[in-house]
């Protein structure tokens, strides 16, 4: 069960104010968990480009961001887990129907699924913050630099 959403700030990132309000806003999870005191985050495939992406989609009506987050991990990547309140940041995606401002949450997972809806039409790979950087687009890569501050430390 998701904790209630709360309202937060917005928290400063380099989205410009006026393309973050009224912008056709995605919303988005980047899946972690701990491996030998290591933090290793869940990538996923985009189905047309196959580059590697976090879960992401549109905000939902009647949804919480964070509620949003969790459904397309499950839909996207097959985990489950806790969703961090905080937003990790904002960051502009750009893709084949041009770009976009999408919010991310962090998401411990403490589920994987061996099936789940998308899982003919992506991979996915567990990687390190370092690999991960490598694989995603500049300003996603940027973003995950947070993911350590946010979620603390190994447990």
């Amino acid at each position: 069960m998701l904790a209630p959403h709360l309202p937060f700030p917005r928290i400063p990132d380099a989205i410009p104010p006026d393309l973050d309000e009224g912008a056709d806003m995605q919303v988005g999870a980047v899946p972690f968990r701990w491996r030998r005191g290591e933090l290793r985050m869940l990538l996923v495939t985009s189905r047309t480009t196959r580059r590697w992406i976090v879960p992401k989609g549109g905000q939902m009506r009647g949804l919480t961001d964070r509620q949003t987050a969790a459904m397309e991990a499950r839909e996207e990547a097959g985990v489950e887990g806790y969703v961090f309140p905080k937003p990790l940041g904002t960051y502009l995606h750009t893709s084949h129907d041009g770009t976009r401002p999408v919010r991310l949450f962090a998401l411990e997972v403490l589920r994987q699924r061996p099936k789940w809806p998308e899982k003919h039409q992506r991979e996915r790979r567990w990687v390190s913050l370092a690999e991960a950087q490598a694989l995603v687009e500049p300003p996603l890569a940027a973003l995950l630099a947070r993911l350590p501050e946010v979620v603390g430390v190994a447990r």
